[in-house]
């Protein structure tokens, strides 16, 4: 499931409207597609090509990105070198494949007018390259060299996006035949993960006047805060020349999930923060010769989010899910129906030649 979802969100989405830059692939993203090793694809046929129905993927293509991410492979023999980029090269292999056979099935689903020279498709790729000139104030050099960093040039930048765009009018056209979500199934997820997603830690956020015991006149001083806040005073300016203690420094900003934790003499702060709402302000509060003003900024209780806050992000998650899971069963679908036989001595292929150029640069 995980590897469909991923194969297709790469052969269609990560490479977006800008073109076709180079993935930088992590050691733990590699490790993630260890599993792929295990799933079949394509037969070489023919040395240096693999064939799909009736179109190739060149090994110079293969070949020519392993080369480039030879400075981030450290390996002394060739079977280090295969174990790192194995995962890498069986992954992209599969992304060819899969580019293949769903332009196929999306081109096989529109009426031919629209694929023909100058037909809607070509019109809907030419309206995106004026927009994208546009936004560069028709500096064509500056939209050149962008493409050429990404390896296409205008042509290739052209075909490149009209094969994207046709596979995602596809893919959009298949979503709306099952994109309605009920409420029955938005409540159903939510009553299932309500612990998990949906759970909602108590938090106190508060701004404290301490007059510390080792202070002198330490009442005397408390009180003269909580008049001059009762004479409009600001709070934060009443911290500033009153309060001493922990949290003077950072302007009596307090913030936690269990008061009642406090240790002394700050513990005595627990029930007072309970009692009050957000916005008011304590009377003054003695605790071992200390003395605390509090405002409330904020409270919130434990408990859950309300359906009714959460019911749009549930919606959109089924959606997502259910259109992942229709790209996954679409994309195992025609593999089957390809007949795919394994693809070993191909990949065995790209990554020794890789591994000569490597070692010889």
């Amino acid at each position: 499931m995980k590897t469909f979802a991923f194969i297709l969100a790469a052969a269609i989405f990560l490479n977006g409207c800008g073109g076709n830059k180079e993935k930088a692939y992590t050691d733990a993203e590699i490790a993630k597609y260890q599993e792929l090793a295990k799933r079949p694809v394509p037969e070489p046929t023919g040395g240096m090509v693999l064939s799909v129905k009736d179109q190739t993927i060149s090994s110079e293509l293969i070949i020519s990105k392993l080369v480039s991410l030879s400075g981030q492979i450290k390996a002394s023999s060739y079977q280090q070198y295969k174990q790192q980029v194995y995962p890498y090269v069986r992954q992209f292999v599969t992304e060819q494949i899969s580019d293949i056979l769903i332009y196929e099935k999306a081109a096989g689903k529109v009426p031919e007018e629209v694929l023909e020279e100058d037909g809607m498709l070509d019109k809907a790729v030419d309206k995106e390259v004026r927009r994208m000139l546009a936004e560069s104030d028709y500096d064509y050099s500056k939209i050149q060299s962008q493409l050429a960093e990404s390896g296409y040039h205008w042509k290739t930048f052209k075909e490149d996006k009209r094969r994207k765009m046709l596979i995602q009018n596809y893919f959009t056209a298949e979503f709306e035949k099952s994109d309605s979500v009920t409420f029955k199934e938005i409540e159903k997820f939510y009553e299932n993960n309500k612990e998990d997603k949906f759970k909602v830690e108590p938090e106190y956020k508060f701004t404290l006047i301490h007059v510390p015991e080792s202070e002198e006149n330490a009442e005397k001083k408390a009180s003269l805060a909580k008049l001059a806040i009762e004479g409009e005073m600001s709070f934060a300016d009443a911290v500033e020349k009153f309060s001493g203690g922990i949290k003077a420094s950072q302007g009596g900003k307090w913030e936690t999930s269990d008061p009642s934790s406090f240790a002394q003499p700050y513990n005595v702060l627990a029930e007072e923060l309970k009692k009050l709402e957000e916005g008011e302000i304590s009377e003054v509060i003695e605790n071992n010769g200390n003395f605390f003003v509090v405002k409330l900024d904020k409270k919130q209780e434990a408990g859950y989010q309300k359906l009714s806050e959460v019911q749009d992000e549930i919606e959109k998650f089924i959606r997502m899910k259910r259109r992942s899971e229709k790209m996954n069963n679409i994309l195992k679908e025609l593999f089957e129906q390809a007949k795919i036989s394994e693809a070993n001595g191909f990949i065995e292929f790209c990554i020794r030649q890789a591994y000569v150029r490597s070692t010889e640069g």
